[in-house]
C-alpha cells in the first residue's frame, strides 16, 4: 500500500530539491523519492 495514497507532483518534488540545495544542515543523507513503493528485485 502506498503512503501517501498518491504520487508526488512536480511542484512537491521541486520543493524537495530546493530544500536539499539550500539546507546547510543536511549532509550525506539518502532521501527516497519512490512514494513508498517497494519494487521486487529483478
Amino acid at each position: 500500500m502506498l503512503f501517501p495514497k498518491r504520487l508526488g507532483t512536480a511542484e512537491e518534488f521541486a520543493t524537495l530539491a530546493l530544500e536539499l540545495v539550500t539546507n546547510s544542515y543536511l549532509n550525506a543523507e539518502t532521501i527516497r523519492v519512490d512514494g513508498g513503493i517497494r519494487m521486487p528485485p529483478k
